[in-house]
């Protein structure tokens, strides 16, 4: 998705709910005899190795780091995209974060 775990740990709650959220029908998730995970769309008979939705979670990311940027840029440069005191998913309000960690 996009995200350095180590410098964007306040990120993590996307990749959290990517991983864990429900995949839309008609995806279903299946590992081939090697154990990798694939998912297949029983109407278009397509199989994929990327999530179905990883594109949105992606744009989520990008528009999380800009909402960063714009917000350290309107606070004069603060690089820790306003976090205080070690900051992180912890500090966002329930709106603002959609599953906890």
């Amino acid at each position: 998705l996009g995200i350095d775990p180590s410098a964007e740990e306040d990120l993590l709650w996307i990749a959290h709910e990517c991983l864990t959220s429900e995949l839309p029908p008609p995806w279903s998730e299946h590992a081939s005899s090697r154990g990798d995970v694939y998912f297949y769309n029983s109407e278009t008979d397509e199989s994929v190795v990327e999530h179905p939705l990883e594109t949105q979670y992606r744009a989520i990311v990008e528009e999380e780091k800009r909402k960063r940027l714009t917000g350290a840029q309107d606070r004069g440069g603060d690089s820790h995209g306003g976090w205080t005191d070690g900051g992180g998913a912890a500090d966002l309000d329930d709106a603002e974060r959609a599953v906890p960690i």
